[in-house]
């Protein structure tokens, strides 16, 4: 299955998935993520989802294969990087990893915000504080020839940053399923009953007069209470 790292660095990450009822020797190139893992797992052990995530199961694919009717992911997307405001929160590492950790302080934007997406061709690059990357996989299996400045290839790059920009936009933020125990409870008055006291306050109503109503056309207004 082929996947991406933090920074669209794993090309093809090799997974190996056995068990009862799966075809034998059955090779996938689908497109998939690391975040599929979570669903697919979910699905296969029964549990069931809980809460909301941004993968797909990979058992229509285990069990169909590529070919089957069932598309998976168009594209493998991937995130990293820091913000130049980040700068002071980043890690100071010993041998082996103190010359990256030395670049993100000396240059946090070298080691800025990215996005990396990828087809079966194309590998694209978005980044925060540099300009974009595309390579095309087949010429290019490194990366060292970017073609994002190629006017050629523009509809290519104007394709993709849509892509990403959808993306973000399916992947920002999610409705909870069920309410955090970790916060705490509040116990708020509805915006009804705050309204009817601060009008009693106000206008110095008794406590006993607690219809109001509003005309069709008109402010609110008083109803008297028998």
């Amino acid at each position: 299955m082929k996947g991406v790292d933090e920074l669209g660095l794993w090309k093809d990450t090799p997974l190996i998935i056995g068990g009862a009822g799966l075809p034998e020797g059955q090779v996938i190139t689908s497109m998939t993520e690391m975040v599929d893992l979570v669903p697919t797992m979910l699905e296969v052990s029964g549990i069931g989802e809980k809460f909301a995530h941004n993968g797909l199961s990979w058992v229509p694919l285990l069990l169909h294969g590529d070919s089957s009717g069932h598309p998976h992911e168009q594209y493998a997307f991937s995130e990293g990087g820091f913000l130049e405001s980040e700068e002071p929160l980043l890690e100071q590492t010993p041998y082996p990893y103190d010359l990256k950790a030395g670049f993100q302080h000396q240059d946090t934007k070298l080691m800025g915000k990215a996005i990396s997406l990828r087809d079966s061709i194309w590998t694209y690059v978005h980044h925060l504080y540099e300009p974009p990357e595309l390579h095309y996989q087949q010429n290019d299996p490194r990366e060292l020839h970017n073609l994002a400045a190629d006017l050629a290839h523009a509809h290519l790059v104007a394709k993709y940053e849509q892509a990403v920009l959808q993306w973000l936009l399916k992947s920002a933020d999610v409705l909870p399923w069920s309410r955090d125990p970790r916060l705490p409870e509040v116990k708020l008055k509805g915006t009804r009953d705050q309204m009817e006291e601060r009008l009693e306050a106000q206008l110095n109503w008794p406590l006993e007069i607690k219809a109001i109503q509003k005309r069709p056309n008109g402010p609110l207004r008083r109803r008297s209470v028998s």
